[in-house]
Order: structure tokens, then sequence, then C-alpha cells
């Protein structure tokens, strides 16, 4: 029996202009540049067939923790998929009370 994994540190998602979006590079686009059909679904049926069960997405922000709580719903893989809640150091300036709170109300509303 092989050992099931966990990918513990998952960037799938981004925001430009405060709009989610699933990160450019599953959409096939590198420095700008269209090089090949989004793939985010192809991506994740390798890792389950590398036996990966679980993936943490990566959430540095909130803006990052909305698009990971949006992307989640939408992904049917077969994959547990999670998020991470929290600030990454380079963006810790940004943090402050209204942003804490609403990560903290985030996390409670979608834990499960």
């Amino acid at each position: 029996m092989r050992s099931r994994l966990i990918d513990i540190g998952a960037n799938l998602t981004g925001i430009a202009s405060h709009v989610f979006f699933v990160d450019e590079v599953f959409q096939g686009i590198y420095h700008g540049k269209c090089l090949h059909k989004p793939d985010l679904l192809q991506v994740l049926q390798r890792a389950q067939a590398a036996n990966i069960d679980k993936i943490m997405l990566t959430a540095s922000s909130q803006q990052d923790l909305e698009g990971a709580i949006q992307l989640i719903p939408q992904i049917q893989s077969g994959l547990t998929l999670k998020t991470t809640v929290g600030v990454h150091p380079c963006r810790v300036k940004e943090l402050n009370q209204e942003m804490l709170s609403a990560m903290i109300g985030m996390a409670k509303e979608h834990a499960h």
C-alpha cells in the first residue's frame, strides 16, 4: 500500500484589481503570453495520481483567503481542498483589526 500524501503549500489563487482568479499559470499564461490551454484540473489529477489526497491552499492575505474560499467548491477533482488562514510576513503591514476580524469570521464560517 502506497502512502497517502498532503500538499501543504499550494498557491493556486491570485487577486487582480480585487477580482478573484485561478493563478494565470493554470490558465496557461506565462509572462503575459498564452502558452497552453487551462490545465488546473489536469494538474490536480496528476497530484491525485501521485497519491496526494488533500491540498492546503496557501492564503497569505484576506484577498487570498477570499479567493481560496471561492475556488474550493468549484473544483470537482476528488481531492480534499482546504485553505490556510494567515498573513505572510511580507504583507503584515497591511494587517489591521478589521482585516483580522474579517479573516477570523471567514475561517469560522467556512470551517468544516
